[in-house]
Parts: structure tokens; sequence; C-alpha cells
């Protein structure tokens, strides 16, 4: 898996986005990926839209794991790869995390 066209934004909760590159599934590419934190928590979402309903903004995202430990797996992996990200953007360095070990696909 790999990281690609991460962008700090620091707006609120959300802190970048960034695609990811899944080379197993050749190649397949999730573009706009989100990286937040909030109250001591960080996650990461897949692509979507926000809307209201009943006066209550809510989420819709494009695409996710049906089975909840391939989605912990692949949010554990990536929150892996961006705490090295970050820390490589804090030094001024390039994008360049890879790790396909951990995931179960």
């Amino acid at each position: 898996m790999n990281i690609s066209n991460f962008k700090a934004v620091n707006k609120g909760a959300l802190k970048a986005t960034f695609s990811v590159t899944l080379p197993k599934w050749a190649n397949f590419t999730i573009h706009n990926m989100t990286y937040w934190e909030s109250n001591g928590r960080s996650w990461v979402n897949f692509p979507g839209s926000s809307y209201e309903k009943e006066g209550k903004k809510k989420f819709f995202q494009y695409c996710k794991f049906e089975d909840s430990k391939h989605q912990e797996a692949f949010q554990q992996a990536l929150m892996k790869m961006l705490e090295e990200e970050l820390k490589k953007q804090a030094h001024g360095k390039q994008t360049s995390v890879v790790t396909e070990d951990d995931l179960p696909f």
C-alpha cells in the first residue's frame, strides 16, 4: 500500500488529504482520502460527501469495507503509514511510504 498526494489541510479536525494505492489490487488508487484528529483521536475516511438530515449534518462514504475486520486492518495500516508521513512532512521530506504485509487482502 502506498500513500501519495499528501497535502496538509489543518482546517478544524481535518488535518490532511491523500491518495492510497493498493499494488495487490492492480494498483487500484483511491483519491481524496482524509485524515482527521479530534479529542485525542485520529482516523481516516474514504472519499464521500456531507448532507443534512433532520437538521443534522451526516456523512456518506462512497466506498467502505462491509467486514469490520478488514476495515480495522486497513485503518490501522493507514494510520501507521500516516504517522510516518507526518514525521517526513515535518522534516520536509517527500511522500514514499510503502507496506503490504499487515493487510489481509
